[in-house]
């Protein structure tokens, strides 16, 4: 029989092969079809159960760490902040891989899915920085507006724009790859007009035109100047994740608690 550390070993393993497999995929087209989830995923599920069944995991450890990879799932799914792809990997991992086996460098927790998320989210973050260091840019060398000619939005909404996309010449965008445009129009009084969406939600009655589109039927300015969001390969930020989660665990969370105990030491 095999020994538990054998038995994770090799799932965890064969999880990292196919987390590579589909980064490539990933950073390639941004897009992973779910035969690259599929087919591994079912026989490594299955090694999950048995190493269950033979006593090898924690049961309720086990079934939180799958139960949590699940919510964030659908959560990112559902709210369109991420592709299918992205959520399919976190769910892969939990089936695969839900409790490390290895001590990490940093004092964390064991769950594996959570752990890759956290530290998928802390490494994507830098782009944020680079994003926003390049809007600021972009307003000193054309001392115009970020959101000239677009409708009113929330603060937030415009803070998260600052940092998630960036300003783009309309008319690049028909040869851009995997651009997003952060904008539409609005047909609202017989009038189009451009609005900030992070996720495309519409009022009953309105239709939404798409900035591609808009260009094409010469609605808008090639010109303009419009907010685009570049589409990160999150799966590739995932699959460093899961290696950093096993050797080192959540660096978020190790982060998160040493600003906590700085602040409010224990006596």
């Amino acid at each position: 029989m095999f020994s538990p550390f054998f038995l994770w070993l090799f799932r965890a393993s064969a999880c990292l092969v196919v987390l590579c497999v589909a980064s490539l995929l990933d950073v390639r087209e941004r897009e992973v079809p779910d035969k690259v989830w599929l087919l591994p995923g079912l026989p490594l599920a299955s090694l999950t159960a048995l190493s269950l069944a033979l006593g090898y995991e924690p049961v309720w450890q086990t079934a939180i760490s799958v139960l949590l990879a699940l919510a964030i799932g659908l959560l990112i799914y559902f709210s369109g902040l991420t592709g299918g792809a992205d959520a399919k990997a976190l769910v892969f991992i939990a089936l695969s891989c839900p409790i490390s086996h290895l001590e990490p460098i940093l004092p964390s927790y064991t769950m594996l899915p959570l752990a890759s998320f956290s530290n998928a989210l802390l490494s994507s973050s830098t782009i944020s920085i680079v994003l926003l260091v390049r809007n600021l840019i972009w307003k000193l060398r054309t001392g115009r507006s970020f959101f000239d000619g677009l409708e009113p939005a929330p603060r937030l909404v415009k803070a998260l724009v600052l940092i998630s996309g960036y300003k783009m010449r309309a008319g690049d965008l028909s040869k851009a790859r995997f651009v997003f445009p952060l904008e539409v129009l609005v047909e609202e009084g017989g009038r189009l007009k451009r609005r900030l969406v992070l996720v495309v939600r519409l009022r009953e009655g309105e239709e939404a035109l798409s900035l591609r589109k808009a260009v094409e039927l010469g609605l808008l300015d090639e010109e303009d100047h419009v907010w685009v969001s570049p589409g990160l390969p999150f799966v590739a930020f995932l699959t460093a994740g899961f290696v950093a989660a096993i050797f080192l665990g959540d660096v978020l969370f190790f982060i998160a608690m040493s600003v906590l105990k700085a602040l409010f030491p224990f006596s």
